[in-house]
């Protein structure tokens, strides 16, 4: 039984379906595909979660693929009141390309294949009222009924109710608390304006197309309040619309534009040079006003990955395992990673207890480097702090330098 249906939790399912177990899925979202304008995540698709898609066939890799923006280069282009700049940043490996796209369609490739899947039984909308465990497996209960099974996996997200119960079965010794760390960007706020695919804008250089396969930065320019920025990525123009990301302090003042007006007003001062109501419907502008956003996570883990209760096994898999800020974009391919391992367990185990058991050991050291990773990698690129992003940069470079000039030096 599959706890969540998101990326992990769907993706673990086609994979224990393709070696045929029986799952049942379990989601208490309607739809875990449907486009949510407040959270219009873009996700990046690097080679560890391709890997993935591949091996599972059934035609997502190539979904993918045909879908979405392809990073062979990096066009970037930043707007001010002079006007636009671009430049194109070549990747060092152009063969090694990363795929962006939106959150709600990817998760839609996987919903379509599990529900192509006669392996798989999909309980949406699914109300989850207790988890138990005895000598026989585990057992949840819903409104529908009890379902048993001797595999449980927690793809449940961040606030996993697999995770707690396992906290409980253990005694309430510890083992499954997440462990959090601090990092610069952590409890950042965020939302999300919904923008034209594609779009001109008329500058003091003429008039300037703004493409859907770039990213853009719309620079802030108030004289009365921080500085913000809006932050676009690539995203195919098959999707019609993409997405402006605002992230900023939790007190930062935009929060109380809560009204059209008021957030006009402030758009007016902070970008006058984006004429966000030339741009966005009143309705979206109303929407984005309104909303509350949400909150980066601290970067995070759980210590302990699985659960045995003689002939049974729990797992946690994505977000219910580690949780962290967008910063380098592993969180997609991380869990998908998740369920890489796990298969690879299972292939070169003789039962599920034993196979939980090796991801143990094989996946929590890479998830502890994951986790110190993020915290330094780049958590200063939401300009919400310039003068220690500026001493982060200086940093880098200088550890960089120093690691070329003296590589054999510990």
């Amino acid at each position: 039984m599959v706890v969540g249906a998101g990326p992990a939790g769907l993706a673990v399912a086609l994979m224990l379906a393709k070696k045929g177990w029986a799952v049942s899925v379990f989601e208490r979202s309607s739809d875990p595909a449907a486009y949510d304008p407040g959270k219009g995540f873009m996700y990046l698709i690097d080679g560890r979660g391709q890997h993935l898609l591949r091996s599972l066939g059934l035609s997502i890799f190539e979904r993918l693929v045909t879908s979405a923006v392809a990073m062979a280069d990096a066009k970037i282009g930043v707007l001010t009141p002079k006007g636009l700049t671009e430049r194109v940043n070549p990747i060092k490996d152009a063969d090694r390309k990363s795929y962006w796209i939106p959150r709600h369609a990817f998760v839609g490739y996987l919903l379509d294949a599990a529900k192509s899947c006669e392996n798989i039984r999909l309980h949406l909308d699914a109300d989850i009222q207790d988890i138990k465990s005895d000598a026989n497996g585990f057992h949840i209960k819903t409104g529908d009924g009890i379902r048993s099974a001797s595999l449980l996996v927690g793809a449940d997200g961040y606030r996993s109710q697999v995770r707690e119960k396992l906290e409980e079965w253990d005694g309430k010794q510890g083992r499954y608390e997440v462990k959090k760390f601090s990092s610069p960007s952590a409890g950042l706020r965020y939302k999300v304006l919904t923008l034209p695919g594609e779009f001109e804008l008329s500058t003091p250089k003429g008039v300037e197309a703004f493409s859907s396969d770039g990213f853009y930065a719309i620079r802030g320019v108030s004289k009365t309040k921080c500085k913000q920025k809006l932050g676009l990525i690539p995203v195919s123009q098959d999707f019609g619309a993409r997405t402006a990301n605002l992230i900023t302090y939790e007190d930062d003042v935009v929060w109380e534009a809560d009204t059209v007006e008021s957030f006009k007003s402030y758009a007016e001062e902070q970008w006058p040079h984006f004429p966000v109501e030339k741009l966005v419907p009143e309705e979206e502008l109303k929407r984005f006003a309104e909303n509350r956003g949400g909150r980066f996570p601290s970067p995070q883990y759980c210590p302990t990955a699985v659960w045995r209760n003689e002939g049974a096994a729990a797992i946690l898999l994505g977000d219910a395992l580690h949780s962290l800020p967008p910063d380098i974009g592993q969180g997609v391919n991380s869990a998908l990673e998740d369920v890489t391992v796990l298969e690879s367990c299972l292939d070169s185990t003789a039962t599920s207890t034993e196979a939980v058991e090796e991801f143990q050991k094989r996946r929590l050291p890479d998830v502890e480097a994951l986790i110190r990773i993020v915290r330094v990698a780049a958590p200063f690129q939401y300009s919400q702090a310039p003068w220690r992003g500026r001493l982060w940069n200086a940093s880098f470079l200088s550890r960089l330098l120093l690691n070329k000039l003296l590589p054999s030096v510990p």
